[in-house]
């Protein structure tokens, strides 16, 4: 009988355990591979940022995290991460890239944000369409000149002035 914590057991004709019986296992050889250093050998302190956190932060910084927080999680002072990049000129052609996706993910949540506020807070729909249509929703400015001594009746014609005046009529006989 073999126990998966112990060497095998001798068991006698009735099943019982004999433990004064030593049965050996087979025995495996294990394999190794032997890691011999290639080309120059590095002296000095090894670098804190390595490629494996290099894109761990990319990945962190992709999902709408910070530099600053993305290099603190990894255990890397933000001046470490800056020379790096300053070095490397394609990390910091990936750093730009992962921004890139890092901002287009908080347009995204800002986005789902304001939308979700639509039912309860008319102000944040109003903004939302005065910002994504000006032309159809901003707020048109008017300029008028105050210190003016011109009439406004002037202006308007005596029948659009007589329309405006029916329609005013209509709407408030129309209201409750």
């Amino acid at each position: 009988m073999h126990s998966a914590f112990g060497p095998p057991q001798a068991v006698d004709e009735r099943g019982r355990k004999n433990r004064s019986v030593f049965v050996p296992r087979p025995v495996h050889e294990a394999e190794f591979d032997v890691v011999q250093p290639g080309g120059k050998r590095r002296e000095g302190r090894p670098t804190k940022l390595t490629n494996a956190k290099f894109k761990r932060i990319l990945e962190l910084i992709k999902s709408g995290i910070t530099i600053m927080s993305a290099v603190r999680i990894e255990g890397i002072h933000y001046q470490t991460w800056r020379n790096h990049l300053q070095r490397k000129p394609d990390w910091q052609r990936l750093a730009d890239e992962a921004e890139l996706i890092r901002e287009e993910v908080w347009k995204a949540e800002a986005l789902e944000m304001v939308r979700a506020a639509f039912p309860k807070n008319w102000v944040a729909a109003m903004t939302f369409l005065e910002r994504r249509w000006p032309n159809e929703y901003a707020l048109r400015v008017v300029n008028r000149n105050i210190n003016s001594n011109e009439a406004v009746l002037n202006k308007v014609s005596p029948e659009q002035l007589a329309e405006d005046t029916g329609l005013a009529r209509v709407v408030a006989e129309e209201r409750p």
